[in-house]
């Protein structure tokens, strides 16, 4: 198994929250737990367009804006999902061009 492979296998064992933090170390996409917080800009007008042609719903977990300009919601399983199946590799890369961060993540 390869470093990164290592890496990768166990960034499956992390928490979501500590996935976003890890996901925030290659992208500027925010990833927001209040909508009150990911939307205190926009006007209602814009945050109803957001809502309609968004895949949204507020019961979920956790709040982005997609690429579209649209309101996406997640539960805590489908994001965790989401970051490891889409970002991995990314945040695996990270981590071995910064061991420091690699230690404080993975020497649990």
């Amino acid at each position: 198994m390869t470093n990164l492979e290592q890496i990768k296998s166990e960034l499956r064992s992390l928490d979501v929250e500590v996935l976003i933090e890890l996901f925030y170390n290659i992208s500027d996409h925010i990833i927001s737990r209040d909508l009150n917080d990911l939307l205190y800009n926009e006007n209602p007008r814009e945050i109803v367009r957001m809502m309609e042609y968004g895949d949204c719903k507020v019961e979920d977990d956790y709040f982005t804006i997609n690429g579209y300009g649209n309101l996406k919601s997640y539960t805590k399983k489908e994001l965790k999902t989401v970051i490891l199946e889409y970002y991995s590799d990314e945040i695996a890369e990270y981590l071995i061009n910064n061991p420091d961060q690699l230690r404080e993540y993975l020497d649990n």
